[in-house]
């Protein structure tokens, strides 16, 4: 008998322990969770070899463009048809651009230039630049592509002007530029670019909010001063709208 109650008795502390235990549990769980924020800052989608890998920085894979690994925009779209309609499910599907004021090696445009540095505001829309010289773009040096006004020394200032039939407040509008060396750029007197010491050609930026409300219809002007250090020289420079089509 003495067996038997010894036998109870730690069968019924093993239930209480088991009780107590779950209290605890339950009393824990009503402590609030910590949630954790991380992620990872890219997802592979292909990994080929290291000149062949694509990568998604969103989480969902229709909220960005699909990029390599460098950083750059990998031109990948994927889509799916469905009951006879497309519906794009990865990347951005990027809209063409047309010119509004096309850069040289697409249509002729000239502009004032002088190779002396002007007085201050030279970069404002108002800036009286009738004393400059006017030449065809592009502007630089021989051996640079489609160059029609020679500039041989260290520095160039141009100005472009712009006419607008309509304002560009609601639209996407870019800046399409070449330079070398040492570039600055102004539209309306608000500046957009500003290098180091280097050399692009055809660099496409997005105007800001700030920009485009300088757009108005009629006279604008860009405005540019561009150090040339050594070698070639060069200074194009034009304005585009990204065209109002239908995407998927």
């Amino acid at each position: 008998m003495n067996l038997y109650n010894t036998q109870m008795k730690k069968i019924l502390y093993l239930f209480g322990v088991i009780a107590l235990l779950g209290c605890y549990s339950a009393e824990q769980s009503e402590f609030p969770t910590i949630k954790n924020d991380l992620r990872a800052s890219a997802y592979p989608l292909v990994t080929i070899d290291p000149y062949t890998s694509a990568w998604s920085t969103t989480d969902n894979l229709y909220d960005g463009q699909v990029k390599h690994w460098t950083g750059r925009d990998f031109p990948l779209i994927g889509a799916i048809r469905i009951d006879g309609n497309v519906y794009r499910f990865m990347g951005i599907e990027q809209k063409p651009i047309k010119a509004i004021a096309a850069i040289s090696v697409e249509k002729a445009w000239a502009g004032k230039y002088t190779f002396n540095a002007p007085s201050k505001g030279w970069e404002k829309s108002e800036f009286n630049d009738t004393k400059w010289e006017t030449g065809q773009a592009a502007f630089g040096t021989s051996e640079e592509l489609n160059v029609n006004t020679l500039w041989k020394g260290k520095d160039i200032w141009v100005r472009r002007h712009i006419d607008l039939e309509e304002g560009l407040s609601g639209k996407e509008v870019f800046l399409k530029y070449s330079h070398d060396d040492t570039f600055e750029l102004y539209i309306n007197g608000i500046q957009v670019v500003k290098t180091g010491y280097e050399w692009r050609k055809n660099v496409v930026v997005a105007l800001s909010d700030e920009v485009k409300a300088t757009l108005k219809p009629g006279k604008n002007v860009i405005s540019a001063h561009c150090n040339n250090r050594t070698g070639g020289a060069l200074v194009d420079m034009g304005l585009y709208v990204k065209e109002d089509i239908e995407t998927y």
